[in-house]
């Protein structure tokens, strides 16, 4: 049997996780939440689909352009910097949500035996992550910002992965 002793640093690792989460429902309002009522606003709404919209439904086209996610009916009629834009936008939300589940079980995992270094690792997760959302500016994966948010996420993901397989092995006593 198995018994975990925490250190209180352990604390500092819990909050780093509880920031990762908030950050995901925080870039998901404020990147492609924001995209979506620039681009699906009333007005584009109302000119490309408000008569058909009405005719189907009996009410005015969805506010944001829902269930549209960039490349359906809506986009379609998107002029094509806009549609980048969006898509973009999406892009930075997608791509959090595809590495959140991994960085928070290895912060927490890695926590678990080295507290310090994964609440590091997960800080700088964090700090990648929002440099990330330099691609929505005009240079897009070329902009530096953006550059240094990947590296960040890179580095972190994989230390956290390194620190979780470390903390696993250190549990089961192979060294």
């Amino acid at each position: 049997m198995v018994v975990l002793n925490l250190d209180k640093e352990f604390g500092y690792v819990l909050l780093t996780v509880v920031f990762q989460a908030f950050e995901v429902l925080i870039i998901g309002f404020a990147v492609p939440g924001r995209a979506r009522s620039k681009v699906f606003n009333k007005n584009f709404l109302e000119v490309h689909f408000g008569d058909e919209h009405r005719r189907e439904f009996g009410v005015p086209p969805p506010r944001g352009g829902y269930p549209d996610m960039g490349t359906g009916r809506y986009s379609d009629k998107l002029p094509y910097a806009e549609w980048v834009y969006f898509n973009k936008a999406q892009r930075v939300h997608y791509n959090l949500i595809e590495q959140a589940a991994s960085i928070m079980v290895f912060t927490l995992i890695g926590g678990l035996q080295y507290p310090i270094a994964a609440t590091v690792l997960g800080a700088l997760f964090i700090i990648g992550r929002i440099f990330f959302c330099a691609y929505l500016l005009p240079k897009g994966s070329e902009d530096i910002l953006r550059s240094i948010g990947a590296l960040l996420g890179d580095v972190s993901l994989l230390g956290t992965f390194g620190i979780s397989v470390a903390a696993g092995l250190k549990i089961c006593e192979v060294f």
